[in-house]
């Protein structure tokens, strides 16, 4: 029997090994899991594509997407991988949601991207180098979002863009010279109009005073309360509020107060420093608490004051020419009739109905002797006649000052109507512009790279 030589049965070997064995199928098309991107991205993928579970969408049909809208579908947040596979997406709408921050990854896959809208959201920051993969993206808009500040270089990368939105923001005294766009293109379009300083949070201030505060500004939120209205406030009403004490600050960036009432609460005492913001101020009333001493320069800053009202607390002792006054301007009225001894305070009790006053008494024996009556507060009533007719006097005064001070808030309400419907009208005026510089929706403006790079 011949057998062949041990080499060649061992190539022999080899070929059979290494030989195809029978024709296989096709491979399947590969497939990608999306269920751990945010529920919205998903959704939108596939809207686009023909797989219908997130667990097998086609790594091609995926690719193949051009254009996602992601507008106004209350997203308030967004996972990095979000836009993973992606790879000639060249839209990328994600404007009017709620999304207060990005992941710094979350455009990196997104190479292909030409434009990218992020206006009407939440965005207070910009991650470093969030931007740095969209070398090919021609406009991005990031208007009426709440940016105070964008980190060094964040623009680098853009080498191609055309056109940048950053209007209405916090980004004050930014200008298009800033070195900041100092790698865009010489042609590119740079807006930045309608910039306001960045809201205030005033939640920590004494809850008479935010309350006061917000109902003279659009904001509800004691977190975001706009600096530039809240310097617009020019007349502050806190009297009969209940306070009894105040927190250094509660009056900080109300920065052209004029009028600050005060009167009948229970205040005994003031924080050093608190009318440090109120260089404007012309009026204070401070009448009718239980002041018994007041901090050491606590007056100083109100250089523009016209009068300060002092009376009915428990300063006794002290007068106009006191130094707690002397840097207060030459001819402000002072005024501290009234003071009694803290030993005459009434004892405790339920709160006073701060009505109009004590009127004549209905009883058949009036009393002249010292009940406060339901007048405002504990305090004592200045010196008034024992005779009806004279204590009849004195009530027509106090209701005739009421019925003024009513006048002037009526006033000062129908001021601020006529102001807010200014400024609702300057703002649609302002969105109207921005829709009118806004590029078309579904323009494509992307160009693919030269063949020879």
């Amino acid at each position: 029997m011949n057998l062949a030589p041990r080499p060649l049965l061992a190539a022999l070997c080899l070929l059979a090994f290494l030989a195809p064995g029978p024709a296989r199928a096709q491979d399947e098309p590969q497939t990608i899991d999306i269920c751990d991107r945010t529920q919205k991205v998903q959704d939108a993928i596939l809207a686009q594509i023909t797989a219908t579970e997130c667990r097998n969408v086609p790594a091609d049909q995926l690719a193949g997407i051009e254009e996602l809208d992601l507008s106004n579908e209350g997203l308030d947040a967004l996972k990095g991988g979000d836009f993973d596979s992606l790879t000639r997406l060249e839209q990328l709408y994600l404007d009017k949601n709620q999304l207060a921050s990005l992941p710094s990854d979350i455009f990196d896959s997104l190479t292909t991207l030409a434009g990218l809208n992020l206006d009407e959201n939440r965005l207070v920051s910009l991650p470093s180098g969030i931007f740095d993969s969209l070398t090919f993206l021609n406009w991005l808009s990031l208007t009426s979002n709440r940016l105070a500040s964008l980190p060094s270089g964040i623009f680098d990368s853009l080498t191609r863009l055309t056109l940048l939105h950053l209007s209405n923001n916090h980004l004050v005294g930014l200008s298009a010279n800033d070195p900041l766009f100092s790698r865009l293109p010489a042609n590119a379009e740079i807006h930045l109009g309608g910039q306001t300083r960045p809201p205030w949070d005033i939640c920590d201030r004494t809850q008479a005073v935010q309350d006061a505060i917000l109902a003279q500004i659009t904001a509800t939120d004691c977190r975001n309360a706009p600096v530039d209205q809240m310097a617009d406030i020019i007349d502050l009403n806190l009297q009969g509020t209940g306070l009894d004490a105040l927190k250094a600050g509660d009056f900080d960036s109300l920065a052209h107060l004029e009028q600050l009432n005060l009167h009948e609460n229970r205040l005994s005492s003031l924080p050093s420093g608190i009318f440090n913001s109120l260089g404007t101020l012309a009026g204070l009333n401070l009448a009718d608490n239980r002041l018994t001493s007041l901090p050491s320069g606590v007056f100083d800053p109100l250089t523009g004051l016209d009068w300060l009202g002092l009376e009915r607390n428990h300063l006794v002792g002290l007068s106009a020419d006191d130094p707690l006054f002397s840097q207060l301007p030459a001819g402000v009225e002072i005024r501290l009739q009234g003071q009694t001894p803290v030993s005459e305070e009434p004892g405790p009790g339920p709160d006073p109905d701060p009505g109009p006053g004590p009127g004549p008494d209905p009883g058949p024996d009036p009393d002249p002797g010292p009940s406060p009556g339901p007048g405002p507060g504990p305090e004592p009533e200045p010196p008034a006649p024992d005779d009806l007719a004279g204590r009849l006097a004195v009530a027509e005064m106090r209701i005739a000052a009421q019925q003024a001070t009513i006048e002037e808030l009526r006033a000062a309400i129908e001021d601020a109507i006529a102001e807010r419907r200014d400024a609702d009208a300057a703002h649609d005026e302002r969105l109207d512009a921005i829709e009118e510089n806004m590029p078309p929706r579904r323009l494509r403006l992307w160009m693919p790279p030269n063949a020879d790079e």
